[in-house]
């Protein structure tokens, strides 16, 4: 064997090879425990999955959780919803006052959608790791976000979860991207441990602190793991050491920590190979350069509207359930080469986990207990050659999978192993697998992908086919607030906005929450009409919109809005500037009726079949989605409908 290598090695130099690229797989390498790859549900990222029909969900949660099929994703983290705007928008709360956490029932764990994505999480995978992350919070809380309440409403919840879902929490995190020293370490250290160790959590693990690695307008890199370092107690009760966008190669104190290292929100992830292909060769990198044993994705799937921030970021694309299409995009089979040939608990072998100065990274691992190993390679920008000794492993070949620009996920021919040594020839830009394991797999969908189509151009929702109270109805999307079908009284089921007092917003970057508004519709649609019924009640305002071509979580809707209040004044704005305004008499106690007609050339405002306002539009907004909202009070809306203008 050593005269077979020493001929290799001279291929090599006569190729241009650098000495680097021999590389012995040696099983008694030491290296650290592989602790997986994993996706991050939040800031409403996931809303319009839910919506989605059979079978087009199922085959949709298969590509992102099903074992040896898709990503595969081995971990699944999501958000613990506060009804603050997070991103895309808002995530409801489970106890939205002191009393509802207090007297916990099934249905405040079944508001939203994050639940249900768990439990088919679970139902695919078995092992799945699940996590949790606040960025806000309801605004009940004596003390504000680090306070006792906080840490009681987070127990609360995972112990909810395990009763009414059976998803066991085993990490929690302390406020996303946020991170204040004093506060932070006295909630860690003070409050949350104890509350945990307390409510029977103590397996629950501390993840700190969610923010950047490095980032100028926040902080220097690595911050978060001198404090820790230089403060014993406070690392007592951290257990992981996790990052956001890992740009920066781990300091010494990283490495004098002696903690799992995780980059527990990593790289954007959109449609396209250069995307998919970063994405690979920085979770090598991840280890390589960071130690980090684990990268988890935001986000797993695009199931939000675009006309918010972060438009088209995800792993795939699902945001059009009214007909079912949906996207597997090319960032799916670059997380596959990861998670199908290796799970939480291998090792990685130091010795065989590098890079080369053409640009070319591998990680290799070892199961825990067999004699398999794995090796993930994301090349340069030229072609390269890696020549293996593998003689103490014992194979007589390797599986070899492959994906570039143009096939993705695609078995090679398996490489002989001659004398313990296997050359590996590739191509630049380009991910390989290489494996002595069996049952990976290329899933393809069991159902036909439907046609993509834009929103229809008919509308009508009355509330009344929801059976249970307090769910969000179908392709409506909050973006500030917290709207959900209620029962009156009477026995008509409406939509009805439920949070009336401030929050503890995210504002990372000095954001305020907006007022509530939830939104559907697409980007181009133009030229309709959108009316509904609305009461007010004592206090308040509502509102229609139309034609929002925008939206940003600390603003209100850019497009058409007609807002009209309890005592009967009113505004018609257009980009939130006031263009028109009076008052009307109405009832704020019964049912009134406005109508917002989006024309190409003309708005009008209506209210009660009165016309308020009839003005030439603004061509800047003549597109966009449509939505109602209020103030901070209970409004109440029914029979939202949407049809093209000037067809009864």
């Amino acid at each position: 064997m050593r005269r077979y290598l020493i001929f290799l090695l001279f291929v090599a130099g006569i190729s241009g090879i650098s000495a680097q690229t021999v590389i012995r797989i040696d099983r008694g390498s030491s290296g650290l425990e592989f602790e997986g790859i994993g996706a991050v549900s939040a800031g409403a990222s996931s809303r319009l999955l839910i919506d989605y029909p059979e079978p087009y969900r199922s085959d949709i949660l298969d590509f992102l959780f099903k074992p040896h099929f898709g990503a595969s994703l081995q971990h699944f983290k999501f958000e613990l919803g506060g009804d603050i705007n997070s991103t895309c928008g808002t995530e409801p709360s489970h106890a939205r006052t002191r009393q509802e956490m207090q007297n916990p029932v099934r249905f405040y764990f079944e508001r939203g959608y994050e639940w249900w994505l768990a439990r088919e999480a679970l139902k695919r995978n078995r092992n799945m790791i699940f996590d949790i992350l606040q960025w806000g919070a309801p605004g009940w809380f004596d003390g504000g976000f680090y306070s006792m309440d906080n840490a009681e409403y987070l127990a609360s919840y995972i112990k909810g979860m395990k009763r009414y879902h059976n998803i066991d929490i085993a990490y929690c995190g302390l406020w996303n991207e946020k991170h204040i020293p004093d506060l932070s370490r006295n909630y860690a250290v003070n409050i949350l441990r104890p509350v945990l160790d307390k409510n029977g959590l103590k397996k629950v693990k501390i993840v700190g602190n969610d923010m950047y690695c490095s980032s100028p307008e926040h902080h220097e890199p690595w911050s978060y793991a001198r404090e820790l370092l230089n403060d014993s107690i406070l690392k007592e009760n951290i257990d992981i050491l996790g990052y956001h966008y890992l740009n920066v190669d781990a300091t010494q104190d990283v490495k004098s920590l002696d903690m799992p290292v995780w980059e527990s929100e990593a790289s954007i992830l959109s449609g396209n190979w250069k995307d998919a292909l970063t994405f690979a060769r920085n979770t090598n990198r991840n280890y390589i350069r960071s130690r980090a044993v684990k990268t988890l994705i935001w986000c797993p799937v695009d199931a939000y509207f675009p006309n918010v921030s972060w438009n088209g970021v995800g792993a795939m694309e699902a945001r059009m359930p009214w007909c079912g299409y949906y996207d597997v995009r090319l960032a799916i089979w670059a997380i596959a080469h990861t998670t199908q040939f290796a799970d939480p608990g291998w090792r990685y072998l130091d010795d065989a986990c590098g890079e080369t100065d053409t640009g070319l990274s591998y990680v290799t691992l070892k199961h825990p207990r067999k004699e398999l190993y794995s090796m993930i390679i994301v090349t340069g920008n030229r072609p390269d050659t890696l020549v293996l000794d593998v003689s103490l492993i014992g194979s007589a070949e390797f599986c070899l999978w492959k994906s570039d620009e143009k096939d993705q996920f695609i078995r090679q021919t398996s490489v002989p192993v001659k004398d313990g040594c296997l050359i590996l020839t590739l191509a630049p830009n380009a991910i390989y697998s290489l494996t002595n394991t069996v049952g990976q797999k290329k899933g393809k969908a069991i159902h036909p992908i439907p046609a993509k189509s834009e929103f229809p151009a008919y509308y009508t929702e009355n509330f009344e086919s929801y059976e249970k109270n307090r769910i969000t109805p179908r392709w409506l999307s909050d973006q500030g607030g917290a709207f959900e079908v209620v029962k009156l009284p009477d026995g008509n089921r409406v939509l009805q906005q439920q949070i009336t007092e401030s929050l503890i917003c995210w504002d990372p970057w000095g954001k305020n929450n907006p007022e509530p508004y939830t939104q559907a519709g697409s980007s181009n649609s133009s030229d309709y009409v959108v009316s509904a019924d609305f009461k007010i009640g004592e206090q308040g305002c509502a509102r229609i919109f139309g034609v929002v071509s925008w939206f940003e979580s600390n603003t209100a809707p850019h497009g058409v809005g007609l807002e009209i209040t309890h005592s009967g004044e009113w505004e018609l704005s257009i980009n939130q500037k006031v263009i028109k305004e009076g008052v009307i008499e109405i009832d704020p106690s019964a049912w009134n009726h406005f109508v917002l007609e989006c024309g190409i050339s003309e708005v009008r405002a209506i209210v009660n079949n009165c016309i308020l306002a009839d003005i030439p539009a603004d061509r800047n907004y003549v597109k966009g989605f449509f939505g109602v909202g209020s103030d901070w009070n209970r409004v109440c809306f029914d029979n939202l409908q949407v049809r093209p203008l000037n067809v009864n």
